[in-house]
């Protein structure tokens, strides 16, 4: 049976079995900790202590049921407590538990180096005790090992029984562990860590509930602040604020106010008290929900100027918070300007002055739509719609950003991506430049050799790098700094405005660098800023984090391992297809660029289609198109006309008949210079006939002329009664049916045959003297000269 109820590594392990954190039970301490004093009373009554087992072994003059302490042997196994069996002299030492050691503490001199530890105690080191050790050396590798007390050094495992990650173990952090076998168990850890902060958080709550619980009850109300600053705090604690707009409870804390009070100059949260020091003490208001701007002195009439009220309220909540403008009330402020990022809920309004009214500049799409501002891209529209047809159609768009926005990240790259997504819209018009750099941040951003021209379209990558360096309110300040110099130079300068210059806002993807401040709570933050500046320089904003948001576990599978601890940075492998993608996608959807893409197919039936024959070749925009041919619109035949368009406009139609047991097609190519058909070719035109040259009539055919795929032209037909004098012109050919030189046949006439003569202008005439009673123009056949 052991000594104790309850053995320490089972009282104090920092998770369970499964690897869910817990927190010691106080019962089972207290159970602990009085049988550890009664041990120590019981055996300091009447026991021995031996450096080792084999001398206690070979010390058998004790009475039975005497007890004894092993406290130094080298084997650690072998050091506990034991019972004595039989009389004096004789019978044998049996252990019956750990030693009561709660607590050991090892030195670490920094002997054996940064990864393999070397520590000495007072105590051995055993597997009942809790052991406390400091950190001389900052970790540069895992796994890292310790060796107490000469002893074989044994591994150093996290909590939930991983290797620690290089740079864990910090210099002078102290770790406290038991020994577990072959390892040495951390109690707190990364993992461990992470209640901290829950704790931290839960204890902020707790206040919030005690200042609400006591704020429900007030002991005074102040119809003023002037009246509030001027009661005694010796004997008031609570107080509620009945001014007009400012109402809410407000508690007395102690303690030095002194910066919050300098910084609310507008008494909306803190309020200096008359006769007490504001580092001593300061009425605070308990913020129980939303911050409303009224208790900045906001008056929400339309007409006040609320802009320094605004201002001070969004100071107070900071990157990324939230003010509340209630029902019926207008907030009339002097710009659109906010630093921090704040969204601006609720039903009411802020509005800025414009002519002949006033412009809201709240709105609910900035707090539902994940992505905005795709208005502002017309530069870029107004490319696709000229078509590379048009000389000024092609353009270039460019990438600027750090090494997430690079080609160094394959084999799926954001170039490859976004031109494989672009072509397979139709959309051939681009060039597609990547200067992205890595190490890069929206300071390093310069544009002045892309500005003008054909450059359309910018995508600006940055954010990632943005986030090291200082305080998390700084970096937040500075990234708002930096984005609105840059961008106001750049819609300032030649080629930048708005008219000129389409640009998207592409913020960072997500990332697991919590060392480096590159993790969720950056990307959080920075989502108002970027939305401020989308709207405030008209650039469109694609939320790539917000698409994405979850990079942890995400190391070596969709993403890199970075620093080769579990920390991901870089899209790899098919994520980049994903995110560019989605990108693509949103910035070119396809119901929008449908007008101006070069590989659509399409069917249409009469009831979708009416296009007449008379509709140009650039009035069918698909590359391949299907249509309804009527000869009540025009079509020379009954049936459909199947067209197919290069994306440089030129083009073919092919007219196939509905005419039952009929497989006539026709075919025609368009002049491209004048976006104008050229004739069907296998459908016969008139020959106008001129000197009195007439169709011989029933049952012969009229004079005409035809003209096969291969340019093969035939005329055909009976002409008669006209001057029949040589170089008599009898008729003349349509354009497109003319030879490249001239040309003599032999043809049929009333009298036997006659010369007739085909000109590269395209006339007929009688070569040698014809036959007015009647002269044939079957036979006649040339290559034509288009």
């Amino acid at each position: 049976m052991a000594l104790l109820s309850y053995q320490s590594q089972d009282i104090f392990a920092p998770a369970n079995d499964n690897g869910t954190p817990r927190s010691p039970s106080l019962q089972k301490m207290q159970v602990w900790g009085t049988e550890i004093e009664a041990v120590t009373t019981a055996t300091a009554a009447a026991s021995a202590v031996f450096d080792t087992r084999a001398n206690l072994y070979a010390s058998l003059a004790y009475a039975a049921n005497t007890m004894a302490w092993v406290v130094n042997d080298t084997t650690a196994a072998y050091n506990g407590i034991y019972r004595k069996s039989g009389a004096s002299g004789s019978g044998s030492w049996s252990r019956v538990a750990n030693l009561p050691h709660g607590l050991i503490v090892a030195s670490n001199a920094g002997a054996g180096g940064a990864n393999a530890i070397v520590a000495t105690s007072a105590l051995p080191i055993s597997e009942s005790a809790l052991v406390l050790l400091n950190i001389a050396t900052t970790n540069t590798s895992s796994p890292v090992t310790v060796a107490f007390n000469g002893e074989p050094a044994l591994t150093i495992k996290t909590a939930s029984g991983n290797n620690v990650a290089a740079n864990a173990l910090l210099s002078g952090m102290l770790v406290l562990g038991v020994k577990s076998g072959t390892t040495f168990r951390l109690l707190s850890d990364q993992a461990t860590a992470s209640i901290v902060p829950a704790a931290e958080a839960a204890q902020v709550a707790a206040e919030a509930a005690r200042d609400a619980a006591i704020g429900a009850v007030p002991n005074v109300y102040t119809p003023t602040r002037t009246a509030l600053k001027a009661l005694d705090t010796g004997t008031i604690q609570q107080a509620y604020l009945i001014e007009s707009g400012r109402e809410g409870q407000f508690i007395w804390r102690s303690g030095d106010y002194s910066s919050q009070i300098a910084a609310d100059t507008l008494e909306g949260v803190f309020v200096k008290a008359n006769a007490i020091s504001a580092s001593s003490g300061a009425w605070v208001r308990v913020v129980e929900d939303d911050v409303a701007a009224s208790w900045f002195g906001a008056v929400g009439d339309g007409v006040t100027d609320d802009t320094v009220a605004r201002d001070a309220a969004a100071a107070y909540v900071g990157f990324g918070g939230e003010i509340y403008l209630p029902a019926g009330k207008t907030y009339l402020v002097s710009n659109n300007d906010n630093p921090y990022g704040v969204s601006f809920i609720g039903p009411g309004k802020l509005v800025t002055a414009v002519t002949g009214g006033q412009r809201q500049r709240n709105s609910y799409a900035g707090l539902t739509n994940l992505h905005a501002g795709r208005e502002y891209l017309e530069r870029l529209y107004a490319y696709l719609a000229l078509g590379q047809g048009n000389p000024l159609g092609t353009f270039r768009a460019t990438i600027f950003g750090d090494s997430t926005a690079t080609n160094d990240y394959g084999p799926v790259t954001p170039t490859a991506v976004l031109q494989t997504a672009i072509a397979d819209k139709g959309l051939p018009n681009f060039i597609l430049a990547n200067q992205a750099v890595g190490g890069t941040s929206w300071a390093d951003l310069d544009v002045s050799a892309y500005l003008g021209g054909i450059n359309a379209l910018h995508i600006y990558s940055y954010g990632i790098n943005d986030a090291s360096g200082g305080s998390l309110e700084n970096r937040l300040a500075n990234l708002h700094a930096t984005m609105d110099a840059k961008l106001t130079a750049i819609r300032a300068a030649a080629g930048g405005g708005i008219g000129s210059l389409s640009i998207v806002l592409k913020g960072p993807n997500a990332t697991s660098d919590s060392p480096n401040g590159r993790d969720e709570r950056w990307y959080e933050k920075i989502r108002g800023i970027y939305l401020t500046m989308a709207r405030k320089h008209k650039c469109a904003y694609f939320d790539t984090y917000g698409e994405f948001l979850d990079a942890r576990d995400a190391a070596g599978i969709f993403m890199d391992d970075a620093y080769g601890d579990g920390r991901a940075v870089h899209p790899i492998n098919q994520f980049n297809a994903r995110i560019w993608g989605a990108f693509c996608d949103w910035l070119l959807p396809r119901s929008s660029v449908a007008r101006y893409a070069t590989n659509r197919v399409s069917n249409n039936g009469a009831v979708s289609s009416s296009l007449s024959s008379g509709a140009t070749p650039s009035q069918f925009l698909d590359a391949i198109s299907t249509n309804r041919a009527t000869t009540e619109n025009g079509w020379p035949i009954d049936g459909f006309v199947v067209s197919e368009r290069n994306v440089d406009g030129g083009a073919v139609q092919r007219l196939f008949s509905y005419t039952p047991g009929a497989s006539k097609v026709i075919t025609r190519t368009a002049d491209v210079a004048g976006d104008t058909w050229n004739p069907w070719s296998g459908l016969a035109l008139p020959i106008t006939l001129a000197n009195g040259w007439t169709n011989y009539g029933t049952p012969w055919g009229d004079a005409q002329v035809s003209k096969t795929a291969d340019g093969t032209c035939a005329v055909s037909g009976l002409v008669a009664g006209g001057t029949t004098t040589a170089d008599t012109v009898i008729g003349t050919l349509p354009t497109g049916f003319r030879p490249v030189k001239d040309l003599i046949f032999s043809v049929a006439t009333n009298g036997g045959s006659s010369k007739i003569s085909v000109h590269a202008d395209g006339t007929i005439k009688a070569f040698s003297a014809a036959d007015g009673t009647y002269t044939s123009l079957s036979g006649i056949t040339y290559l034509a000269s288009n």
